[in-house]
């Protein structure tokens, strides 16, 4: 039994250590909701993610990226690491938002958004990453969210403590480097064509080497990491270009895996998911037309050389094959609505009739009736 006077002399506990359990480290502090999910389709999917991202913006402010033309900003984990890529709409083209549009000339901002509406940016990423809902692209992870945080620029209200953005977020992937660091002959042809036909269906106005990533390892080899897809699904025809146009894999032939992604293709089903997003009528049409085109040319043996053939323009200033053709099946439908007296066609079964138009002048198209390729000078100028 202990003594009285040893009951009595308290336990010595030094300053530092007295009260802790009321005292609350740095670190522990609760955290802000800086970042929320907007596209709710995604609350499983993404949900840590966030939380990572959140857990960064409370330690790290976004960092402006200095490359291209769009406010850029690359998003950190609590440990510094970079952990995402966000890509406000406020701050795209000549927005006085955007920290670079004292760089470029109207006229430069002019071409870059052709056939893209200012504010489209961030659903069109979203679309590129949810048209690969198989994998099969590659295409990073990616959501639309709107991030709080003071670094901001806010024109209309710069004195808010905190300046809200809204635009797309995606997972930045590891990677060591971009395509145009090396030489295009050392990727595998199966890599590239899965950047080429995901190219075709969106009609990509802006695949250039610098939106290529690629990653290496002894066990796997290269494989490749398509970014950057805001320049795509566009409301017409005329801007699509692909730098890969002139790499040597493009001439061969698609494997049996890549034929049967091909073939499985569901126009209808991803179509509705693009309306689902809000994406356009007519760039909706526009994917069903380069789909299309897609599944009956490579059904017809065509290379995805022969297939941009049809898509690009071999002389900027003139038509390419592909709207030649469009153009030819617009016609053929308004005659056939003249010599039918059916102007009471409805919307769905005029475009009915005109991708069935379509299709039948596709399917008559022979590599012989392609142009010469375009210039090698022609490559893209929308680094972003």
């Amino acid at each position: 039994m202990a003594l009285a006077s040893e009951l009595a002399v308290p336990k010595y506990i030094p300053p530092f250590l007295r009260n802790r359990d009321k005292r609350v480290a740095p670190e522990d502090k609760p955290l802000l909701n800086l970042v929320t999910l907007k596209y709710e389709n995604h609350s499983r999917q993404v949900s840590s993610f966030l939380n990572e991202v959140n857990e960064g913006l409370n330690k790290h402010a976004p960092e402006p990226c200095e490359e291209g033309v769009n406010g850029t900003y690359f998003i950190k984990d609590k440990h510094g690491e970079t952990i995402a890529i966000f890509k406000p709409n406020d701050e795209e083209g000549d927005s006085v938002n955007n920290p670079k549009n004292k760089d470029l000339s109207q006229e430069e901002f002019g071409s870059i958004r052709k056939g893209i509406k200012a504010g489209e940016a961030g659903h069109r990423e979203l679309a590129a990453y949810l048209l690969d809902s198989e994998g099969f692209h590659g295409v990073p992870m990616t959501t639309l969210v709107s991030i709080e945080h003071p670094s901001f620029q806010n024109a209309k209200n710069p004195s808010a403590a905190l300046k809200t953005k809204f635009g797309s977020l995606q997972r930045f992937v590891p990677n060591n480097g971009a395509s145009w660091d090396v030489a295009p002959k050392v990727f595998p042809v199966n890599e590239v064509h899965k950047i080429g036909i995901l190219d075709v269906m969106i009609l990509n106005s802006d695949r250039h080497g610098g939106n290529i990533l690629f990653s290496r390892s002894k066990e796997t080899g290269y494989s490749l990491i398509p970014i950057d897809h805001s320049y795509s699904l566009p409301h017409s025809l005329e801007h699509a270009w692909f730098d890969w146009f002139y790499w040597p894999q493009v001439r061969q032939p698609f494997d049996k895996e890549t034929m049967s992604y091909i073939q499985n293709l569901d126009i209808d089903a991803k179509a509705q998911l693009l309306l689902n997003l809000g994406i356009s009528e007519d760039s909706v049409q526009i994917f069903k037309t380069c789909t299309h085109l897609l599944k009956i040319l490579a059904a017809k043996n065509f290379s995805l050389f022969e297939i941009a053939s049809v898509i690009c323009r071999k002389d900027l200033s003139k038509p390419s094959l592909l709207e030649t053709l469009y153009l030819q099946a617009q016609k053929e439908v308004a005659a056939i609505e003249m010599k039918e007296n059916s102007e009471s066609l409805i919307p769905s079964e005029k475009e009915s009739l005109f991708l069935q138009v379509l299709r039948s002048l596709l399917e008559k198209l022979e590599p012989s009736d392609l142009p010469p390729s375009p210039s090698t000078t022609h490559s893209s100028t929308h680094g972003k």
